[in-house]
């Protein structure tokens, strides 16, 4: 067995016969080369695994299910054997940009107080193609969770976190939410410890019908929706907000994932009074970031009042 590697990257599989060779090489071709890629065969139905095992590189751990366990059960069986000091997450449709470990493991070791990391990613169709230009990115911990109460901040494929992470937070991927089993685990991180982006393109997400978002929103968008609207209530909870029913209600359907918005002038009145309330326990339980959750909310109160020129007519 290879000496401990200051990289594990872990790789779920299923069902990618078309893209899972380019999501491979972006990974071996790294600048960065002390890694291992654990790859873990979800017992995909196509020909991904004959794709996988034409790779012969010593960096490569392939570990197999009996049987489909789904993507939070498979990620964290490459998180109980994984042994790198850091732990970089890739898809098995996505590409990650050649410098993109290089760049992490250096920040990384250049802030200690550091312990999860993303940066910039671009969308692109099936076959390449450029449909999203970089997302924006912020790199103010206390900001990114503040912003972690209400939204999902990362793409899985475009972050790095320390191992203390799964070895001393017992931190793990939660089944049964309908591919937003990334958001709970970054509203988990963003409650012990510090998160932050580098202003660097690490990532280009390929969007498909096959891949598990595009399934999910097709086939059970109303369960993807509620899943979402309990995350954002299971955040504010957990971090000692009081909502009513009512307004937690109110609250998640104005900031759903995709398509939230105020119907009305009085819908908008009482958002504005929901933030108001939140920033309100913010200050009185003297949160470390009560200052950038009041940023947040405003900004998130200006989203829904520039959504809203309809009403105008």
């Amino acid at each position: 067995m290879r000496e401990k590697p200051v990289i594990s990257v872990i790789m779920p599989i299923y069902n990618a016969e078309n893209y899972v060779e380019e999501a491979i090489e972006s990974i071996l071709n790294q600048t960065y080369g002390d890694f291992e890629l654990i790859i873990i065969d979800d017992c995909p139905t196509d020909s991904t695994m004959k794709k996988v095992n034409g790779y012969k590189d010593d960096r490569i751990v392939v570990i197999h299910n009996e049987t489909n366990l789904g993507i939070s059960h498979t990620r964290n069986k490459g998180l109980e054997v994984c042994r790198g000091k850091f732990i970089a997450l890739m898809d098995d449709d996505d590409i990650a940009m050649p410098d993109r470990f290089k760049i992490q493991v250096d920040f990384l070791n250049r802030n200690p107080d550091i312990d999860v990391v993303g940066g910039r990613y671009q969308m692109i169709t099936e076959d390449g193609i450029l449909i999203k230009p970089s997302n924006m990115v912020f790199y103010n911990p206390l900001y990114l969770k503040a912003l972690l109460l209400f939204r999902n901040i990362y793409a899985n494929s475009e972050v790095m976190f320390r191992r203390r992470l799964i070895d001393e937070f017992h931190l793990r991927y939660v089944d049964g939410l309908y591919g937003i089993e990334d958001f709970r685990f970054w509203i988990d991180c963003s409650k012990i410890v510090k998160m932050s982006n580098i202003d660097e393109l690490f990532l280009k997400i390929r969007k498909h019908i096959d891949n598990e978002t595009s399934r999910v929103l097709k086939v059970v968008p109303d369960k993807r929706r509620q899943k979402y609207a309990e995350l954002q209530e299971y955040s504010l909870s957990k971090s000692g907000f009081r909502l009513n029913d009512n307004d937690v209600l109110l609250l998640t359907k104005i900031l759903e994932e995709n398509s939230g918005r105020c119907n009305t002038e009085a819908e908008l009145q009482r958002f504005y009074e929901i933030l108001k309330k939140i920033v309100y326990q913010a200050k009185e339980m003297q949160c470390d970031n009560h200052k950038e959750i009041e940023i947040v909310c405003s900004r998130l109160f200006g989203e829904k009042v520039s959504s809203m020129k309809d009403l105008w007519k």
